[in-house]
């Protein structure tokens, strides 16, 4: 059992494409919303590189560390509340939206945001409890 597990993910270390559809991640709501390292390294993966050993190479990186950083992103934009930030966030305050942006989409952690935005632990998990909420009656709304 174990065996097959690597056959496949030595199958996704040669094809990003079994991970990544180029045009589907691109074209994903919230990619406009990713950090500049973070498109500038989809737009490498997309472009340039013709497998992750290919990009590990052109980055100096590990073929696994570009997988797992390329999953990691794949699950961030696909997240229905990074969906509903990217289409619908407009009409989110403009706190809600810095929060649930880097959260949700960049990826960042809660100390991070807090931080760069010089709010309190507790203002952020009410920010995010909001956001939650918002996106759960986005979802029911009918």
């Amino acid at each position: 059992m174990r065996s097959l597990d690597l056959v496949g993910e030595n199958a996704l270390l040669t094809r990003p494409g079994a991970l990544l559809d180029p045009a589907g991640i691109s074209s994903c709501p919230g990619a406009r919303l990713l950090s500049p390292q973070d498109r500038e390294f989809l737009r490498l993966l997309t472009e340039y590189a013709a497998s992750f050993h290919s990009a590990a190479r052109l980055l100096g990186q590990t073929a696994g560390s570009i997988l797992r950083r390329a999953r990691l992103m794949n699950n961030r934009l696909h997240h229905p509340l990074s969906k509903a930030l990217a289409l619908y966030g407009r009409k989110l305050p403009k706190s809600h939206l810095d929060v649930g942006t880097r959260r949700y989409i960049q990826g960042q952690s809660g100390a991070r945001i807090c931080r760069e935005l010089t709010i309190s632990r507790r203002k952020l998990e009410l920010i995010l409890a909001d956001l939650r909420g918002w996106q759960f009656g986005l979802r029911h709304k009918n």
